[in-house]
């Protein structure tokens, strides 16, 4: 499964958020040569070590990228997915550390996602598989004694969903933006 096909990028949001944070990063050079030489910094020196200072604030503070999503179009292509791999995920918890490792660096996308989210992947095998079918059940269509149980599921879809949209940009900082949908309210 291909989870960026899934969602859009918010490209008025993510580049907002980019020029804040090049002007925060301006503004931590700024400030730091200011004070560089204030200090009495030869010149030369303060303006490098100004540059290292903004560059550290850039390392700690990436800008996010940012998706919308329809919880129409990716919670029933999510929870589908997790009902296609659920007993693998069980077969892949009993593997030692090791065995799982080898796995993930074999090109194992679904092992390499229970090393890096283990609690995920323990959460999914958590659910019963008749609360990931009551998941796909638009919330009003369910009975009032199943709503905590399609909630749980629906909520565990959104924590995979997240994960794996990490994982597909490689770890870089993600915002997501979910649009309301009454069918897909926990």
């Amino acid at each position: 499964m291909n989870i960026l096909d899934l969602c859009v990028v918010d490209v008025e949001r993510s580049k907002a958020e980019q020029a804040v944070a090049a002007e925060r990063a301006n503004t931590t050079f700024l400030t730091e040569l200011g004070r560089l030489i204030a200090a009495n910094v030869p010149e030369e020196v303060a303006k490098e070590q100004a540059a290292q200072a903004r560059d550290a604030y850039i390392a700690r503070n990436r800008p996010y990228t940012w998706y919308n999503f329809d919880p129409a179009v990716i919670f029933p292509a999510i929870i589908t997915y997790i009902q296609e791999v659920r007993l693998r995920i069980g077969d892949l918890f009993v593997l030692s550390d090791s065995q799982l490792i080898n796995h993930a660096m074999n090109g194992d996308s679904l092992a390499r996602f229970v090393v890096s989210a283990r609690q995920n992947a323990a959460e999914i095998l958590s659910v019963e598989a008749e609360d990931w079918a009551l998941a796909l059940i638009p919330r009003d269509q369910v009975a009032a004694s199943d709503v905590q149980r399609r909630a749980l599921a629906l909520y565990v879809a959104e924590r995979t969903f997240k994960e794996m949209l990490h994982q597909a940009v490689n770890g870089v900082p993600i915002g997501v933006y979910i649009s309301k949908d009454e069918d897909w309210r926990r």
